[in-house]
This record gives structure tokens, sequence and C-alpha cells, in this order.
């Protein structure tokens, strides 16, 4: 699903006068995606705004490459600009 396609359910959601509980957005690498961090940031910078926390999905078995980001210094370069645009 696409950011502009999350961002106007989300959208819907948060007009609601009163919004049910807490929402969480999972953001995480398109298939399409070679810059893993860009679209986690893109993510955030669409999406976080909407959300009273955010997760950064890693582990998605469809996604090709993606299992690469769970180590420990691929994760923080990819949590440090993830964590600015935040």
């Amino acid at each position: 699903m696409t950011c502009a396609t999350v961002e106007k359910r989300l959208r819907l959601y948060t007009e609601h006068p009163h919004p049910p509980g807490i929402l969480g957005v999972n953001i995480g690498k398109n298939k399409e995606q070679t810059d893993a961090v860009s679209d986690y940031v893109r993510g955030v910078q669409q999406l976080g705004s909407y959300a009273q926390y955010l997760v950064v999905n890693v582990s998605s078995p469809n996604t090709p490459g993606l299992r690469a980001l769970q180590g420990r210094d691929q994760l923080r370069e990819l949590l440090k600009p993830v964590l600015q645009a935040r």
C-alpha cells in the first residue's frame, strides 16, 4: 500500500470527532525501493503526524533484502535519519 493511500485513510480516521483508541503507524520499505533509508524517512514525514507512535518494520519476509537491515550497524544507520525525521 502506498503512503498516499495510507495517508488518505489516516486523514479520514483522524477527522472523526472522537477517533477511538491509540493510533500507531507501521512504516517499512517498499519492495521496489532500492534506498531503504529514504523510504522509511518518507514514511515518517508523510504519516508520522497522524500517529501516537511509529513502528519501524525491518522483518517482513515478503520484502527482498529487508532482513539485511536487522544487523546492529545497519539498524543504527537506518534509525539515525528516521529519528531525525520524527
